[in-house]
């Protein structure tokens, strides 16, 4: 025969089944929904968070395409400062002679071909460059110089892309052994 229980430990019983069904209760239908809602926040923060890397990345982007909209805005005016007009005849030859004092080298003639001379030579054809559109003429120079003096000379004028070097000739000097004499053909582009 069962023994029965006495008052004290059937409330007791009640009690404890009581806390059991209430925490029951609040873990499946208060908890659960909770949880539910926070997963959906947890999963709409990712979705934040990914966009948001996502707009910093748009932002980095656009700022790498400002950096570059400057360079080619400043390699452009450096364009702009290597090209030179016929009016600005004078400025191209006071700049080569410049870059000859530098280097040491002598001019002992410059000869500017005109444009009309230098089509009946050669049939060359404007080109366009950075939105200039540009003739080529040539210039005719007799130079006397050191040999490494010469080269320094063509290395300065070559950084200019608009000048080229299309005609050299290079013979020692009788007077001054240490120096040689040159006939020296130039390209320039000009507006």
């Amino acid at each position: 025969m069962p023994k029965e229980l006495s008052p004290k430990l059937k409330k007791n019983i009640l009690i404890a089944l009581g806390i059991a069904l209430f925490l029951y209760i609040d873990c499946v239908f208060i908890l659960g929904s909770q949880t539910k809602s926070l997963k959906s926040i947890s999963a709409k923060l990712k979705t934040a968070k990914k966009d948001l890397a996502e707009y910093k990345g748009y932002g980095a982007d656009t700022q790498g395409l400002q950096n570059d909209l400057e360079a080619i805005k400043e390699k452009s005016l450096i364009m702009e400062n290597m090209v030179f007009g016929d009016a600005n005849m004078s400025l191209l030859l006071d700049d080569i002679s410049r870059k000859a004092h530098l280097c040491g080298v002598k001019i002992l003639q410059i000869n500017p071909q005109s444009q009309a001379s230098l089509s009946k030579d050669k049939t060359e054809p404007s080109a366009e460059i950075s939105g200039f559109k540009l003739q080529p003429i040539e210039l005719k120079t007799e130079l006397s110089s050191g040999y490494h003096q010469l080269g320094k000379f063509l290395s300065r004028l070559e950084e200019n892309p608009l000048i080229a070097v299309s005609g050299l000739k290079i013979v020692r000097d009788n007077l001054d052994l240490a120096k040689q004499k040159t006939s020296l053909t130039l390209r320039v582009y000009v507006k």
